[in-house]
């Protein structure tokens, strides 16, 4: 036991030894009353464990509900937070899947019910932080597609797809 904390001891003493091979030191001859210097203060792109801290979260609704008949545009409400480097953006766009033009009905019927999607659907953030930033796709379905569709329960996926862009 006593050796091992005697070789501890040394590996301590000796890794000490560096710290001072990297000082920075003032020096004058006395003729100056004051002598000033600059030591660097600086972050990392890295958090204490080497992992990489830029970041960035959409949140958007898993579940947008229409009621039958409104033709007022529904919004698809989304929330936009990134940490990225400065020289990065955040750019989110919102699509039909697959580039579906309607809604699909129920199994056992074939209808469809005719809708569009705008609003907020390409968005690229001015900054590279951004905290809470509120967008939204609007959903609408015309009255004319309203009256063509049998009453049922009809649905669609629309494709939020994310990426990290140069300023």
């Amino acid at each position: 036991m006593k050796k091992a904390l005697s070789i501890i001891l040394s590996l301590i003493m000796v890794l000490s030894l560096s710290v001072i091979a990297f000082a920075e030191e003032i020096t004058g001859d006395g003729s100056s009353p004051e002598q000033t210097a600059d030591s660097i203060v600086k972050t990392q792109t890295v958090n204490e464990r080497g992992e990489d801290v830029t970041s960035f979260t959409v949140t958007y609704p898993a579940e947008t509900t229409i009621p039958w008949g409104k033709t007022d545009a529904v919004d698809v409400a989304y929330t936009i937070n990134s940490q990225l480097l400065f020289n990065k953006r955040l750019k989110v766009s919102v699509a039909k899947k697959d580039g579906e033009d309607a809604m699909k009905g129920s199994a056992g019927n074939d209808a469809t019910l005719a809708y569009t999607l705008d609003g907020d659907v390409n968005v690229t953030t001015e900054e590279a932080a951004v905290s809470g930033l509120s967008k939204a796709a609007t959903v609408a379905v015309a009255q004319d597609a309203w009256d063509a569709a049998p009453v049922d329960t009809y649905q669609s996926n629309l494709t939020f797809t994310v990426e990290v862009v140069s300023a």
